[in-house]
């Protein structure tokens, strides 16, 4: 879960720090959890869309940032 430090005026992320705790995690578990994290970094916020890597609780069988992620990350 990440740690952000956010200048909600400027809607902008300063500092992120994530911490992921490894225990009984695959090395799939792990790379697919370390990208939905990196992806807050990046400033994504959690996607409503269930195949999304960025969904609250990742779910798809197709774990990479998708279309959908990629365009919000433009946008920002």
């Amino acid at each position: 879960m990440p740690k952000s430090i956010a200048d909600d005026a400027q809607n902008q992320i300063l500092k992120s720090e994530i911490t992921i705790y490894v225990d009984k995690l695959s090395k799939t578990q792990f790379e697919t959890i370390l990208r939905h994290e990196f992806g807050h970094t990046l400033g994504l916020a959690h996607s409503t869309a269930l195949e999304d890597l960025i969904h609250p609780t990742i779910e798809t069988n197709y774990p990479y940032i998708s279309d959908c992620d990629i365009d919000a990350g433009i946008t920002l």
